[in-house]
């Protein structure tokens, strides 16, 4: 209690003010961790959260944690189509035709739907 006392006459307030952190030291997000997730992001960034998680060995939340610190990103670009160097013709194709039909017919554009 005395200690206490004498802290509070000394530094106005009982809390310590530049403290440690108490409990469990953090190990997945340390400088080390974030230097390798960072470092692994550069060399391609072209790869999941997963994947990074699993060749650094620390958990996925923790490659989130550290690449939102960073403000970057964890995606993969997929690609849904390729454009081939055809399709314009083909849509032209496809135009033409349903102009004609809609020519020909006044209610195919509403018999589609």
């Amino acid at each position: 209690m005395k200690k206490k006392k004498d802290k509070f006459e000394t530094n106005g307030t009982n809390q310590d003010g530049h403290r440690q952190r108490s409990g469990r030291p953090r190990t997945s997000t340390s400088f080390t961790s974030q230097e390798r997730v960072l470092e692994s992001y550069t060399e391609t960034s072209k790869k999941s959260a997963r994947q990074t998680s699993r060749e650094i060995g620390i958990s996925k939340s923790s490659v989130h944690h550290i690449l939102r610190h960073h403000q970057w990103k964890s995606y993969i670009p997929t690609m849904v189509y390729a454009i081939n160097e055809d399709d314009l013709d083909r849509k032209k194709q496809f135009c033409e035709g349903h102009l004609e039909k809609c020519e020909q017919d006044a209610q195919f554009s509403g018999e589609i739907v």
